[in-house]
């Protein structure tokens, strides 16, 4: 296949998830992972479409080759906490949010994550903290904004 049609079937299997029909974005992905296995992109849709569909331990083989390939890209790694923490295993994914944190230290971004992880996991208490810290320091960031309205407020 032309390089672009490895673009198209890319482009096809993100908007065929943005429609929320996983089934076939997961079809989809499959092929491009075929085409570019070592594209981590393409493994990070694969997890986030698996976890989508409930396929939570594929969904985490799909997150670890993408860490394993991007040589541990945050992002790929936040998918895999999200992904354990609504499987019911939230001290690995606030393990995982932490070791993040160790590693790119003072990223608000990752501290939100983390207070995100933490109300995913039913620790909203020990979050409330975390969210007041960042309202003070980004009182105008509208990624703490729309966390705060998901979560109903501080």
């Amino acid at each position: 296949d032309p390089p672009h049609d490895t673009d198209a079937r890319i482009n096809r299997a993100a908007t065929l998830g943005q429609l929320g029909r996983w089934s076939e974005a997961l079809v989809a992905t499959d092929e491009c992972a075929r085409l570019k296995p070592e594209d981590p992109e393409i493994h990070i849709n694969r997890g986030a479409i698996l976890n989508e569909l409930g396929r939570n331990e594929e969904a985490l083989e799909a997150t670890d080759r993408a860490i394993q390939l991007s040589g541990g890209a945050p992002k790929a790694s936040l998918l895999k906490a999200t992904i354990l923490a609504k499987a019911g295993r939230g001290n690995e994914s606030i393990a995982l949010v932490e070791m993040l944190l160790q590693k790119y230290p003072g990223q608000p971004g990752l501290v939100l994550e983390k207070a995100k992880m933490l109300d995913l996991v039913g620790r909203g208490n020990e979050a409330d903290p975390i969210y007041s810290q960042l309202k003070a320091q980004f009182p105008n960031d509208p990624n703490l904004e729309a966390a705060l309205k998901a979560r109903g407020g501080l």
